[in-house]
C-alpha cells in the first residue's frame, strides 16, 4: 500500500493541470426572463451576428429573420421590435453582415432572403427601408459580405445566390458604394454573370498585398463537387479595382462543397491561413500558408459531414484561437493545442443540438468570448464562457475615418511575452466570418499569463498604419484612425435625388474629410453643371426650375489643396405623384356604329412624361381583352344588334388614364358616323363666381389636342397647373380647390385655356 498511494497522487498531479490546461466551460442561459431563450427564433439556414448597434459600448444580437436583442446590461436583454425582416417570405438562406455603409456613426445591416434589403440605422432603436435605385432591381439572395474593395473609404457589398437551391437561378448580386447613401449594381464580373451554386462570400486580404479578395463557396448541397469561386483583387498592382479568378491550387483547385472560407492566422506566425467548412459533397479542408504557398493540412478539423459555420476565437485566453463548427449533425468546439493540432472538447457547445450559425462576442464584458448559436428552437442558444483561468485579454474597438467607419478590412496585430516566448497574433476584422453571420467586429486577444502587451500595430484599409506599445492587458481600448496630414477628399449628398414639380428644393451637405490643421474654407456648387457657380456656403439648398435630370458638381479647397466631385445625372425632377402624368394620344374614333360583320381599329401612342413604364388594358364590355397598345375590335355577325362598351387603362406607378368608347352594332351593312361633330372650342365661365374655396371650369375641343389650362394672378404670375396633357375630342369639367395652394389670397385671378392653336382668357374672383 506504501508503494500505490504515491503512485495514485502522481497520477492526479498530472491529470489536473491537464484538466485546467483543456477546461473550456460554457453555461447555456435557459433564464426565461431573458427574451433570447423564450423567443421562437427562425429555423431556417439562419444567420446572427454581435453588434453595437445603439453604441453604448456593450454587444447587442441580432439574429435572423428579424430578432434585435438590445444588451441593457447585467446579462439582461430586450428584444426591439423594427422593421427589419418585414415582408420576408418562406425559403432558406437569411444571412446578415452589419456595417456602416453611410459612415455616419451608426452600424446598418443589410439582410439575405426573400426579398433581400437594406435598413439603414437612424438612432433610437429605428431602422429606415432603404427601397431605391438598384436595391430595387434584386429580391432574393443567400447572405451578404460588406467590404470595401476599391479602398475609397466606404463599404461595398456582395449579396450571394445559390442557384437551385432558393428559388428560380440568378447570379450573385454586387453593389458599389457611391458615398452618398447609394449602391450602384456592378455586373462585369464572372460571380455577377454565371449562375452557380454560391453560399457565402468572405472578404479578406489573404495576400496581404492591402487591397481585400473575394471567396465564395460554391455549395452545390446535391452531393456533387466544383472548385469554389475564388477572386484576387487587382487594385494595389493595377491601380483599378477587379476581381481575377484566383487559379492557384490547391486552394481553387481542389473539389468543395463549399460554405465558409475563413482565413486566420492560428498558428501565430503573422500570415494568413485559410479554413473551408464543406456540406455533404467533400470533407472540411485546412490551407496552411507557407511563404504564400498553401499546404493541405490533415488534422482533426478536416473532417466530413453536412459542415455549416467555422468561426473562430480565444476562447481561454491563451493566445490561440480555436473554432467552434457548426454542422447538421452536431457540433464541434476544438482547442488549438498550438503544435498544429487540435483537441475535440465535450462542453456545452458540442453537446447542444445542431446548430446552423455561430457568432462569437464578449456580450457581458468581462475579458472572456460569448457564443450564441442560430437555428431552430432546440439549435439556437446564447452561452456564457465561465471558464476559470488566470489569462489575460484585451479588447480594442475601432472606428475608421479616412477607412470605413466600421473598420471592417482593418488588420491588428499583437505581440507580447507568454511564458517566457515572444508571440505575435494576428487578426483581421470581417463582416462575414461565420455561416450567414459574423462575429463581433470588436477585436480581441488573449495573453495567457503576459501582464503586458509590448506592441499593437493597427493596418487601416486606407493605408495608414499606427503602433501603439506597452499597453496593460485586461482592458478596453478605442482607437480612431487619424487623417493624414494634407489630406483631402471631397465628397456630398442630397437629401433627395428624385424630386417633383411641386416641390424642386433640394438641400445638399459637404461630406469632405479634410486635415484637421487645414479645413475646407471655400466651396464652389454647380447645381446643373452650366459651368456657373450656383453656391458657396458649405451646405446649401437649391430649387430646380424644370423637369429633367441635372449634374451637380462641387469643388472645395482648403488653402494647399483643391478637389472636385461630379456626379452625372444626379437630381431628376418629376412630375409629382397625385397630378396628371400621362400624356396620350388617341385614335379620332367616335362613338361609332357599325354593321354585324365591321371592325374598328385602336391605335394608341403613349409617352409618359415621368419615364415611368406604362401599361395598357383593353376591355370589351367588362372582359379584358388584351394588353397591347392597339386593339382590333371585330364585330360577331351571329349576334343581334346591340352596343359594345371598349374602354382602355393606361396606368403607370402613380396614376391611371380611361377613355371609352360605344360601338353600335346595326342590321345594316354600311358604317355611319354617328358622333357629334358640332363640338366647337368653347371656355365657359367657371362657377360658382366669386368663389371659396373651390370653382369649377368647363371647356370643349372639337380634336384631340395638346391641352393647357391654367391659373395666374393679376400680375401674370402662374398659379398652378391644372391640365396639361393630350385630350380626346369632347367637353371637360375641372375642379380648382385653393386649399391645395398656399400662396392664392383673395383677389382678381385668370384661367387660361390653351389647345392647339386656340387660345383664351377668362377671369374669375376668389372671396375669402
Amino acid at each position: 500500500m506504501k508503494k500505490v498511494i504515491p503512485i495514485v497522487i502522481l497520477i492526479f498531479w498530472f491529470i489536473g493541470p491537464l484538466f485546467a490546461l483543456f477546461a473550456q466551460t460554457f453555461t447555456k442561459i435557459t433564464d426565461n426572463s431573458n427574451p433570447i431563450v423564450t423567443t421562437s427564433i427562425d429555423g431556417n439556414y439562419s444567420g446572427a451576428a454581435w453588434i453595437d448597434y445603439d453604441n453604448d459600448g456593450d454587444l447587442d444580437l441580432y439574429t435572423t429573420k428579424s430578432f434585435l436583442f438590445r444588451n441593457d446590461g447585467n446579462g439582461n436583454f430586450t428584444q426591439i421590435n423594427t422593421i427589419i425582416g418585414n415582408g420576408f417570405v418562406g425559403g432558406t438562406g437569411n444571412g446578415t453582415s452589419w456595417g456602416d455603409y453611410d459612415n455616419d456613426g451608426l452600424i446598418d445591416i443589410f439582410l439575405a432572403g426573400n426579398p433581400s434589403a437594406l435598413y439603414r440605422n437612424t438612432g433610437n432603436d429605428s431602422f429606415q427601408l432603404i427601397a431605391e435605385g438598384d436595391l430595387l432591381l434584386d429580391k432574393r439572395g443567400w447572405t451578404p459580405s460588406w467590404g470595401d474593395y476599391d479602398n475609397d473609404g466606404y463599404l461595398d457589398l456582395v449579396v450571394t445566390h445559390p442557384a437551385n437551391f432558393v428559388g428560380p437561378p440568378t447570379p450573385s448580386h454586387f453593389y458599389s458604394n457611391n458615398g452618398d447613401g447609394r449602391l450602384s449594381k456592378l455586373f462585369n464580373f464572372e460571380f455577377t454573370s454565371l449562375n452557380k451554386a454560391y453560399t457565402v462570400a468572405s472578404w479578406s486580404d489573404n495576400d496581404l498585398d492591402g487591397d481585400i479578395d473575394l471567396f465564395i463557396g460554391s455549395g452545390p448541397a446535391v452531393g456533387t463537387t466544383a472548385p469554389d469561386n475564388l477572386y484576387k483583387n487587382t487594385l494595389i498592382e493595377t491601380g483599378t479595382p477587379d476581381l481575377v479568378r484566383i487559379e492557384t491550387s490547391p486552394i481553387a483547385t481542389d473539389q468543395q462543397d463549399g460554405q465558409v472560407w475563413n482565413w486566420i492566422d492560428y498558428d501565430n506566425d503573422r500570415d494568413l491561413d485559410a479554413f473551408l467548412t464543406n456540406y455533404g459533397g467533400a470533407p472540411n479542408r485546412f490551407y496552411r500558408n507557407d511563404n504564400g504557398n498553401y499546404i493541405s493540412v490533415t488534422n482533426e478539423l478536416v473532417f466530413g459531414g453536412s459542415c455549416l459555420a467555422n468561426t473562430w476565437g480565444d476562447f481561454d485566453n491563451d493566445g490561440l484561437l480555436d473554432v467552434i463548427i457548426t454542422s447538421e449533425e452536431s457540433n464541434y468546439f476544438f482547442k488549438n493545442n498550438g503544435d498544429g493540432s487540435f483537441t475535440n472538447l465535450n462542453n456545452p457547445i458540442s453537446q447542444n443540438d445542431p446548430a446552423r450559425g455561430a457568432t462569437i462576442g464578449d456580450y457581458n464584458n468581462d475579458g472572456m468570448l460569448d457564443v450564441f448559436l442560430s437555428g431552430n428552437n432546440q439549435g439556437k442558444g446564447l452561452f456564457i464562457n465561465n471558464t476559470q483561468n488566470n489569462n489575460n485579454w484585451i479588447n480594442i474597438s475601432l472606428t475608421g475615418i479616412v477607412s470605413n467607419r466600421s473598420a471592417i478590412g482593418t488588420k491588428v496585430k499583437a505581440k507580447a511575452i507568454i511564458n517566457g516566448t515572444t508571440v505575435w497574433q494576428f487578426r483581421e476584422i470581417s463582416a462575414q466570418n461565420s455561416f450567414d453571420g459574423h462575429n463581433s467586429l470588436r477585436v480581441h486577444f488573449g495573453f495567457g499569463n503576459a501582464s503586458m502587451v509590448d506592441s499593437l500595430i493597427i493596418e487601416w484599409p486606407a493605408g495608414s498604419t499606427r503602433v501603439y506599445t506597452n499597453l496593460t492587458a485586461n482592458k478596453f481600448y478605442n482607437y480612431t484612425e487619424e487623417i493624414p496630414i494634407g489630406y483631402l477628399r471631397v465628397n456630398f449628398r442630397a437629401d433627395k435625388v428624385i424630386g417633383f414639380d411641386n416641390d424642386p428644393t433640394i438641400n445638399f451637405t459637404d461630406l469632405s474629410l479634410t486635415d484637421l490643421n487645414n479645413p475646407v474654407n471655400t466651396w464652389q456648387w454647380d447645381f446643373n453643371n452650366d459651368g456657373i457657380v450656383d453656391a458657396t456656403n458649405q451646405n446649401p439648398s437649391w430649387t430646380y426650375p424644370g423637369l429633367g435630370e441635372y449634374t451637380v458638381k462641387l469643388a472645395v479647397n482648403n488653402g494647399s489643396a483643391s478637389e472636385t466631385r461630379i456626379r452625372n445625372n444626379y437630381i431628376k425632377i418629376q412630375r409629382a405623384p397625385g397630378q396628371p402624368l400621362i400624356n396620350y394620344f388617341l385614335p379620332t374614333i367616335p362613338d361609332t356604329t357599325i354593321p354585324r360583320n365591321g371592325s374598328v381599329r385602336f391605335v394608341v401612342t403613349a409617352v409618359d412624361t415621368t419615364d415611368y413604364p406604362l401599361s395598357f388594358k383593353w376591355f370589351r364590355n367588362i372582359q379584358q381583352t388584351s394588353t397591347d397598345s392597339f386593339y382590333n375590335y371585330q364585330s360577331n355577325p351571329f349576334l343581334p344588334e346591340r352596343t359594345d362598351t371598349i374602354r382602355l387603362e393606361i396606368s403607370n406607378s402613380y396614376n391611371t388614364t380611361i377613355k371609352t368608347w360605344l360601338i353600335h352594332v346595326a342590321n345594316s351593312t354600311d358604317i355611319s358616323d354617328k358622333s357629334d361633330h358640332r363640338i366647337n372650342y368653347n371656355l365657359e365661365q367657371n362657377y360658382p363666381n366669386p368663389f371659396n374655396p373651390s370653382t369649377k371650369i368647363k371647356f370643349s375641343i372639337p380634336s384631340n389636342e395638346l391641352v393647357n389650362l391654367s391659373i395666374y394672378d393679376i400680375l401674370g404670375n402662374k398659379i398652378a397647373t391644372l391640365i396639361d396633357e393630350y385630350k380626346s375630342v369632347g367637353s371637360y369639367e375641372i375642379e380648382f380647390n385653393t386649399r391645395q395652394y398656399s400662396n392664392v389670397t383673395s383677389g382678381l385671378y385668370f384661367y387660361s385655356l390653351k389647345a392647339g392653336k386656340y387660345s383664351t382668357t377668362k377671369k374669375m374672383i376668389l372671396l375669402k
